[in-house]
């Protein structure tokens, strides 16, 4: 791997209006920057606001794994992404409209503004809480140049989401193409090189709204190249191969439950871990899925954290898929926003009769090895005009050599950044 670990998601939005920002939070990642290091604090309302959007979290999670898109396959998301995108329309939109996005973003106890601090905290200070981990987050807005943004919207996009606004001819549709694209290569680090295709490209098009979350990171204690060895993996349907297979014997966090353990896999200085979430054997992946949302995980982790010594294999992770996420959002709840009849998007742009979100699409990529973790996560959404424990004598044995889940989560306040899930060789 080139670089030892990095994980970025961008979201985009096609509206009628185009908003970007392409500020980078944190530091320059490929140039070793010190800075004094500062644990993200959150207040108590916005300690309520990562509660919320973990659940929207879990809820995306187990909607991309109930559809057919991934037929099986690895997969990975970033809902904190996608929620950063949608927070921001919210701003844009009224009345029902308004309140499903809300709900469903796991938002409910928050206002608006409260939603908007919450991100702008998230965005400036996750970025300077490890000097050995990069994390940045930039968002942009495109908008076709037919139209314009309302004052108290882009003011607000500014403000709070550090949004870079750009307008553009939208009837230059190869040039509007390469703009967005060529955006999505430079904040994913060239992992997802290409988020929209020509044919995506309507003439109704209002605005493209992007977001990218990035990391980088070092394992806290990296794996052993020459530990590495082929092993069999099992898959969901049965299916074995022999993957490489990284091993490590420490001690380690470990949690578990009746049906499932996990153990912590920290970067840098620990303020961010990857979490390998493991089924007991017998136990069927889609059971322990449905028992695992915001609560039980963060029971889980306040409960049951102990150091144990620990026999620990994982495979090495490449994995990169696309998901159209409209089904998904409307199955959580989210529906008129995607309504040319019933969506309320009037706080947004001028010039447009009535707007409506008729494109969401989620892009990402993550490789794991032995240093680190390197991920991707592509976000496109298109405003369109409308009209037990261990005893300590030995270790445990933690293998995940059959189907397990993932997270990359921050741990002074819990908020989850990336999840996914191996599940087939």
């Amino acid at each position: 791997m080139k670089n030892t670990g990095k994980i970025l998601c961008i979201l985009a939005l096609a509206v009628p209006f185009v908003w970007a920002s392409c500020e980078k939070i944190g530091k320059d990642p490929d140039k070793k920057e010190e800075f004094e290091e500062k644990p993200l604090v959150l207040t108590r309302s916005e300690s309520q606001l990562v509660k919320g959007t973990n659940s929207f979290t879990f809820n995306l999670f187990k909607e991309v794994l109930a559809s057919d898109q991934h037929n099986g396959r690895d997969i990975m998301v970033s809902p904190l992404s996608a929620s950063f995108v949608l927070g921001a329309l919210n701003n844009g939109a009224t009345g029902e409209t308004s309140q499903e996005i809300t709900d469903v973003l796991g938002f409910s106890d928050g206002t608006v503004e409260d939603i908007n601090a919450f991100c702008r905290k998230i965005m400036r200070e996750s970025g300077f809480v490890d000097n050995d981990v990069v994390v940045e987050m930039a968002n942009a807005v495109m908008v076709n140049s037919n139209y314009g943004l309302k004052e108290q919207f882009e003011e607000k996009m500014v403000t709070y989401y550090d949004a870079y606004i750009e307008s553009i001819d939208f009837s230059d549709v190869d040039g509007v193409v390469k703009r967005v694209n060529d955006w999505c290569n430079t904040h994913s680090g060239g992992l997802i090189p290409r988020i929209i295709e020509k044919e995506e490209v309507v003439q109704s098009t209002v605005l493209y709204a992007l977001n990218s979350l990035y990391f980088k990171g070092e394992w806290k204690e990296k794996f052993k190249e020459e530990h590495t060895r082929k092993e069999v993996f099992t898959g969901i349907n049965g299916s074995q191969s022999r993957l490489d297979m990284m091993s490590r014997h420490d001690n380690m966090q470990y949690y578990y439950t009746d049906t499932w353990s996990c153990v912590s896999l920290p970067y840098g200085n620990g303020s961010f871990s990857m979490y390998i979430i493991l089924p007991d054997e017998g136990v069927a992946f889609n059971d322990f899925i449905a028992s695992l949302d915001s609560d039980v995980w963060n029971d889980v982790l306040t409960s049951t954290g102990k150091y144990h010594e620990v026999s620990f294999k994982m495979p090495k992770l490449d994995v990169e898929c696309s998901f159209d996420l409209i089904e998904m959002m409307e199955a959580l709840g989210m529906k008129k926003a995607f309504s040319p009849v019933e969506a309320e998007f009037t706080e947004m742009c001028t010039g447009a009769a009535g707007m409506y979100l008729g494109l969401l699409k989620q892009k990402s990529r993550i490789i794991v090895d032995e240093s680190g973790t390197e991920a991707a996560a592509v976000t496109i959404g298109g405003m369109l005009e409308s009209a037990p424990p261990n005893s300590g004598k030995e270790p445990i044995l933690f293998h995940a050599d059959r189907p397990f889940a993932y997270l990359i989560q921050e741990n002074n306040t819990g908020t989850i950044y990336f999840i996914g899930a191996k599940l087939r060789p």
